[in-house]
């Protein structure tokens, strides 16, 4: 073989393996930008469903406090009222106001009503208190600040003359939803 039919051949040949090796790498970067893509949409999958779980876990997060919020005003509510197995300390923590407020205490009637609501009875009270002026003075005051949902139906205030000097004289009737 002549070196010119050698170097035509060597040439043919270098050609077909420059050929096959771009073959090889155009094949091989099509591959890897498919895979590329496919991770890409995989990522964007994930993505959306992070930003889902994201948004279900914010919302359920808002559920809780809110959950949590009502708990603690229905708490609040419920402690506004009186509880019927809690009547006798209602009624000591009134006389324990009037102890504070230095005036003398009558309850003349203490009744619970049954109501038509299946959730609350009416509680109904009748309280007198005499004392002085301050003394008076301070015990309403108290009164109309109780711990409880109570209300003060009716309340007359006078003065009596007596030999030791001048009582004042509080009557009220109070009622109040019970539990």
């Amino acid at each position: 073989m002549s070196n010119k039919k050698i170097q035509k051949n060597n040439t043919i040949n270098t050609t077909i393996i420059l050929f096959l090796i771009f073959l090889i790498l155009l094949t091989s970067s099509i591959l890897w930008y498919i895979k590329i893509i496919d991770q890409a949409q995989s990522i964007q999958e994930n993505k959306k469903t992070y930003s889902q779980e994201l948004k279900d876990s914010q919302m359920i997060s808002e559920i809780k406090k809110r959950q949590q919020q009502t708990e603690e005003i229905r708490n609040y509510l419920d402690n506004l009222y009186i509880k019927e197995s809690n009547a006798v300390e209602f009624v000591e923590y009134v006389e324990s106001i009037a102890d504070s407020s230095g005036v003398n205490l009558n309850i003349q009637n203490f009744i619970i009503n049954e109501t038509e609501d299946l959730i609350y009875n009416e509680m109904k009270m009748s309280l007198s208190a005499a004392g002085s002026w301050a003394q008076i003075n301070r015990f309403v005051i108290m009164m109309e600040n109780l711990n409880y949902n109570v209300n003060i139906d009716i309340f007359s205030l006078r003065v009596n003359q007596r030999e030791g000097g001048v009582i004042w004289e509080a009557e009220f009737e109070l009622s109040s939803l019970t539990k």
